[in-house]
């Protein structure tokens, strides 16, 4: 048993029989010391037996945690009986559900950001590869001097669509961030 608190209540049992059943060899005879010692054993094997029942539950609880927390499954460890205990356990449900549900919006969260960031790349190859395109044109000195004005054109729309781009990337985190406040 490893309750320090179980233990020195045994002790204190123990010491209160041994007391009485002195008492009552000295002022009854050896009979009444001997009932005193039966009961007073009687009681000791109850409080043992309540000690280690609740030693267990203690140690299922601590085992039941050590599950969550290695990601293990959160069970309705609940109970409609009174006691400390079971409110602890009825306790113990409740943050492990709520523990649950917050760990479920953050893997939601990452997900969207996952997602959001893969559109963002995507949204970014585009005027990139426009802008890769349109310069190849611009170094073939075979492209006319009026197509490569066009090519110019092509790859300031490009730039500008990808600022576009990053300004509501920085504008999103600074958000996120709560920097700026959404009106």
């Amino acid at each position: 048993m490893r309750s320090r608190e179980a233990k020195k209540f045994l002790v204190g049992l123990l010491l209160a029989s041994a007391v009485f059943a002195a008492a009552g060899a000295l002022a009854f005879g050896a009979g009444a010391a001997l009932t005193a010692a039966l009961c007073g054993g009687t009681c000791l094997a109850l409080a043992a037996g309540f000690c280690v029942c609740r030693a267990r539950e203690i140690d299922r609880l601590s085992e039941y945690l050590a599950s969550v927390y290695t990601g293990g499954e959160i069970l309705d460890i609940r109970t409609q009986r009174e006691g400390e205990l079971n409110a602890l356990r009825d306790d113990i449900y409740k943050i492990t559900t709520i523990l649950g549900e917050q760990k479920a919006a953050l893997e939601e969260d990452k997900r969207l950001l996952a997602d959001f960031l893969g559109d963002v790349a995507h949204q970014l190859k585009t005027p990139i590869a426009a802008i890769l395109l349109q310069t190849e044109l611009w170094e073939d000195e075979a492209v006319p001097a009026e197509e490569k004005d066009q090519c110019a054109c092509r790859v300031s729309q490009a730039a500008e669509r990808m600022g576009w781009l990053v300004e509501q990337l920085l504008k999103l985190c600074r958000l996120d961030a709560a920097v700026v406040r959404f009106e």
